[in-house]
């Protein structure tokens, strides 16, 4: 094997092992945070936090699609040594995902604060307005960053490069831990 080949292999190996460790830290995390979270927030923000958590899963799934052909895309071009090629589907890439994260976050808030529906489902926490507000914004906003973040993470996989980013979820996801043992030891 050559030595390409073997950075290659290294890289894949660090890959896959950084993301099956990242994905079961995440795992772990939210059954044991989930529980920690209904207490601390009592049945009202509880339900209210599963709301939220619900409208950013359906926002995410618009970002299905775009990161495999990317990534296909971006290796090709790069395998090929078109780094041109490679710079310009990047940012084709990432400008159509902000297009459509920024389109469907616009549509998302007409629909949520523009139906009646929406006071039909908030009319419990009327009260709460400002937090309600508050708690979509941050939505929106984790939204349009996890949805752009695939960008990057995609042209990393196609660089064989996925366990950075993995190493960097990682940490978040140790940050989150120590977060919620330290709400245990508060409670």
């Amino acid at each position: 094997m050559t030595d390409f080949g073997k950075a290659r292999s290294l890289k894949l190996r660090k890959s896959i092992v950084t993301s099956i460790i990242g994905k079961l830290s995440s795992i772990g995390l939210q059954v044991v945070s989930l529980p920690i979270a209904a207490v601390a927030l009592g049945n009202e923000r509880f339900a209210m936090y599963a709301m939220m958590t619900s409208i950013l899963a359906w926002l995410s799934l618009s970002n299905v699609g775009m990161g495999p052909a990317l990534t296909i895309q971006f290796s090709s071009a790069i395998s090929q040594n078109k780094k041109s090629d490679a710079i310009n589907i990047y940012i084709t890439a990432a400008s159509l995902t902000m297009i459509i994260s920024i389109s469907l976050a616009i549509f998302a808030g007409l629909a949520i604060f523009g139906t009646p529906a929406a006071s039909h489902v908030f009319r419990n926490y009327a009260n709460n307005s400002f937090e309600i507000l508050t708690s979509l914004t941050v939505v929106v906003g984790v939204f349009l960053f996890m949805t752009n973040l695939s960008v990057v993470e995609s042209t990393q996989i196609a660089l064989q490069e996925g366990y950075k980013l993995n190493t960097a979820i990682g940490f978040g996801t140790l940050f989150a831990a120590l977060c919620v043992f330290m709400e245990i030891g508060r409670a």
